[in-house]
């Protein structure tokens, strides 16, 4: 009985936020090549279009 008290006594606390971005980073990496990535292609889109216009 008392092993099973220690075992729920030292479940660890949740992570917080900093350990879970730690943890993730390569996702928040991957999020941010992803948003320049549009980012770029729609300005390199924009310049073609105003090229050929000229």
């Amino acid at each position: 009985m008392t092993d099973m008290l220690q075992f729920l006594l030292d479940v660890p606390p949740d992570p917080t936020f900093a350990e879970k971005a730690k943890n993730n980073i390569w996702l928040i990496v991957v999020a941010i090549v992803a948003i320049v990535g549009i980012v770029g292609f729609f300005v390199w889109k924009r310049r073609k279009s105003n090229q050929g216009n000229k």
